[in-house]
């Protein structure tokens, strides 16, 4: 079988490196996983994202979406204390992270998204 070369999720990817990352180092990598479709790692200097390399491109995409939502919320919960009681897991999907999940939805459904036109 030959291999997908995933050209818009490529173009996606460095889209958002490029355009919306200027202060925040990210390393992007498919990657062989039995289970989940994505996850993130914040290293030292920057974060590394890791997607599943077995889904199909839309959903490799959505899942670079997911885990980019997880980075911006992440990295701007460091910049504040969090409060004794807070709970990591709880904080994963909390309402900042859905917030960046529908911007970064919405700047790429806007750029990449295709244009259609409704005759009325």
């Amino acid at each position: 079988m030959a291999k997908k070369d995933y050209g818009k999720y490529k173009q996606v990817v460095s889209f958002f490196k490029k355009k919306y990352l200027s202060s925040i180092k990210l390393k992007v990598r498919r990657v062989p996983r039995k289970t989940m479709d994505g996850s993130f790692i914040k290293q030292k200097t920057f974060y590394s994202v890791y997607i599943n390399n077995s889904l199909v491109e839309d959903s490799a995409i959505d899942a670079f979406l997911h885990e980019l939502a997880h980075v911006l919320s992440w990295s701007a919960k460091l910049e504040h204390a969090y409060g004794e009681n807070e709970d990591y897991d709880d904080t994963l999907h909390d309402s900042v992270w859905g917030i960046r999940y529908a911007e970064l939805y919405r700047m790429y459904t806007k750029e990449f998204a295709i244009k259609t036109t409704h005759n009325g």
